[in-house]
């Protein structure tokens, strides 16, 4: 009956060894595969802060760039508005003169030469304020 026993525990340790060895394996196996798991999260993490990272950098550029276009345009539209109201004056000059020239018909070359010459020397003195203004 010892002899029983004894072959029977030498049994047991034996598939206890067998069975410590295939759970050392599968602990083996899945201490890869969370190594593995641990770099792949790591290389998610790390591209999603280059990604987010980009986004911002790209968005602040866009918005630099938004507002350097805005400044650009009311530099633009403001030189339009100047242009055009100078435009309105000389258009208002040259009217008054050709008026002007109008009331004097009958007079001789020399008189509405002078006429002239005063014209542009009037138009040319408010076209210069214009643009100082």
């Amino acid at each position: 009956m010892l002899q029983f026993v004894f072959a029977r525990c030498q049994a047991r340790a034996t598939w206890q060894e067998q069975e410590i060895g295939r759970l050392m394996m599968e602990l083996s196996r899945l201490e890869e595969m969370r190594t593995n798991h641990e770099t792949s999260i790591q290389h998610l993490q790390d591209t999603a802060g280059r990604t987010g990272e980009e986004h911002e950098r790209k968005r602040d550029q866009a918005a630099h760039t938004i507002g350097a276009l805005t400044s650009e345009l009311r530099t633009t539209k403001q030189a339009l508005e100047d242009a055009t109201k100078r435009e309105r004056q000389v258009l208002s000059i040259s009217a008054a003169s050709s008026s002007l020239v109008g009331l004097f018909p009958g007079l001789a070359g020399s008189s509405s030469d002078f006429l002239l010459q005063l014209f542009c020397s009037v138009s040319s003195v408010s076209i210069v304020n214009l643009y100082d203004s």
